[in-house]
Parts: C-alpha cells; structure tokens; sequence
C-alpha cells in the first residue's frame, strides 16, 4: 500500500512556479515516487493498479501505470524508477524511503536543503513553507514521441472522454477495431431501487455455450455484478450447473473483504438460479432473490449490459491481436479488469475498483 503525504502537506499550496517548469515535494510519508502527468516518464509507464491512501482517511486513489521519470535540475540528471502515475494526486511526491534507498542523501541547513549522490551535490534550494520543493524542467522528447494510439490500445479501447479524464493522451484518428466491434443497440431502460452501498444488490448471469470452446475447455462463464460500484468479476465454468458453486465461493469472498453482507440477488429464471440449492442459501443467509420474468432480459438489465460491454472489450482486443478465439478467456479477464479501474459516470467518475 503507497502512503501519500501528511494532511498538511496536501492542503499547502507550493509556491507558483516559471513555464515550463514543474515542482515536486520531498515527502517522508509516501512509500513510493508518485506524479500526476505522463510528460516526466522516459517510456509509457506499465499498467498497475495499486490503492493509494492519502491523509484524508475516507480518501483513496488508484494508479494507472509505473515507470522510469526523468529530470533536469540546472544541468542536473535525476533518474527515478518504479513511480506511479496517479492523475489525480494534486501534487507529485519523492518519497524520501525511495532516495535512501537508492544511497541518496538529504541534509538540512537553516531554511536549505540539498539532495546528493555520491557525495555530489545535485540539488540545492530553499525550504518553503515547510516544504522540500524541488522545482525541475522536463527532458525533451520523452514520451511525446509515444502513439496516441497507444494508450487506447492497451487499456482495452475506452473512450475518448475516459482517457482525457485519466489524462492520457486521446485519438488522433477513429479506431477502426472500436468501428467494427462496438456498433450496438441502445440499450434497455431499467428501474431498480438504487443501490445505497457495496453488496445491497448483486446482479448475475451466466454466458454460454462459447464457441469454440476455450483452451481450457471450459464453455461457460458466470457474470457477478455489484449494482453500486459496478464492480463486476467473471467466472469461468465447465457447464452450467457450475454456477451455483462458483457464485457461492464469490459471494463468501465478496463479503469478507467488504465486510458486510449481500442484502439482494437478482437474475433471470435459469434454471441454474431458479433452484432448491439457490432458495436455501438466501433463506440461510438472509438476502432475498429477485428473478426476472420470463423472456424479459431488459428486468436483468444490469447482468446483461456488463456482458455485453465484457464482450465489446473482449472482440476489441482479440479483433488487435488477430489471436485464435480459444484464447477470449484472457481476452475475457483483461476486459474485466480494465472495466473496474477505468472512470464511470455511474461511479461519479471513480472506477469501481476504487469504490
């Protein structure tokens, strides 16, 4: 877990700095290097996904990527590895524990404080407002020279509006793959009671038989979704029948670590839903099971959308890598896991992860 700076330091406002320059804060209290703009990272920084906690203790944010940061500091070199990329940490962060690690020293005199690498001064300034600010330009020609296309790719085709909320660069061009994948119907109106927090309704379906089957066998899989976070999590299965187990090691998982109990269950009239085992778990555990009328998929609106958006992601990417279809499991998973870190309007632009 990445710990972010003290609440004072977050609420103080560092002095305004020249164009073209940037500012980060030496912070004893973040256990790793962390910015909030792609324009420092020598290469594209690799897809991560590590919870940061702040000083605010309801607060939380995620990161996107790690990687390698180049600086300049009056003809000063500073390279630093492994630093997150979070879009919406309101200052960049050198954690301290980073540069001690790497044989760096600070030393403090009066308002002053200069970093050293081998006994060679590197940087040298002023303490302001109780804060080791380090005012620095960025190399040319790092990550510009990137494809725009890059991002976009690799994230499972979002958005153009997600990206520019994660501050990653948007489509030069149209994306031909999302062309021809992503045409779909509207989708069906709904109305559920509102979901007040994490587990209050649980949506599920399964998908299946895939054709062909995957290199695993396996021909089906079971769709669980959190009506509040929209957090959602796959399982894959060798048959139908599968799914009252795998939804049953899901759901205990799911209320260990939220630590709370599912209120409501909702799902179509399969018969791998519509049975005795189903019925004397909710009359054990308490929740209550919603079933859809027959032939009514839009009352199961919320299963149904999230599978076809896994789908959506699931045929952008195979459609890129021009992979055999057998392989869609990692296609599947991938899309998935893109999906719970990736802004929702639903979430208030949070990812589900984060929720």
């Amino acid at each position: 877990m990445a710990h972010l700076t003290t609440a004072q330091a977050l609420m103080t406002t560092p002095k305004p700095q020249q164009p073209g320059e940037d500012q980060l804060i030496l912070d004893c209290g973040a256990t790793h290097h962390m910015f909030n703009s792609l324009n420092p990272y020598v290469t594209t920084p690799k897809t991560t996904n590590i919870q940061v906690a702040t000083g605010d203790a309801n607060s939380k944010l995620t990161t996107i990527g790690i990687g390698t940061v180049k600086i300049l500091n009056h003809n000063n070199t500073l390279i630093l590895e492994e630093c997150l990329y979070v879009p919406k940490l309101k200052f960049n962060l050198i954690s301290l524990l980073e540069l001690f690690k790497k044989q760096l020293t600070v030393n403090r005199r009066d308002d002053v404080f200069s970093l050293n690498a081998n006994g060679k001064e590197i940087i040298h300034r002023k303490i302001i407002n109780k804060l080791m600010i380090i005012t620095y330009t960025i190399s040319k020609a790092l990550i510009t020279n990137a494809s725009n296309n890059l991002w976009h790719d690799r994230l499972g085709h979002p958005g153009g509006s997600v990206l520019k909320q994660l501050g990653l660069p948007t489509l030069l061009d149209n994306c031909l793959i999302c062309e021809m994948y992503k045409a779909h119907k509207i989708p069906f109106q709904y109305h559920f009671e509102p979901a007040i927090s994490t587990l209050d309704h649980v949506h599920i379906d399964v998908v299946g038989p895939i054709n062909p089957p995957l290199t695993s066998g396996k021909q089906y899989f079971l769709t669980i979704v959190d009506q509040e976070s929209s957090f959602k999590i796959v399982k894959f299965m060798q048959k139908k029948s599968d799914a009252f187990e795998q939804f049953q090691l899901t759901k205990n998982a799911m209320e260990n670590s939220q630590d709370k109990k599912l209120k409501r269950l909702i799902s179509d009239r399969g018969g791998e839903f519509l049975n005795n085992s189903v019925k004397k778990l909710s009359e054990e555990c308490g929740f209550i099971h919603n079933m859809a009328p027959p032939e009514t998929p839009q009352h199961n609106r919320f299963s149904e959308r999230e599978n076809h958006t896994i789908f959506e992601k699931d045929f952008c990417l195979l459609g890129k890598s021009n992979l055999p279809a057998q392989f869609r499991a990692n296609y599947v998973n991938t899309a998935v896991f893109f999906s719970n870190l990736m802004p929702t309007p639903s979430g208030n632009d949070w990812s589900p992860n984060s929720l």
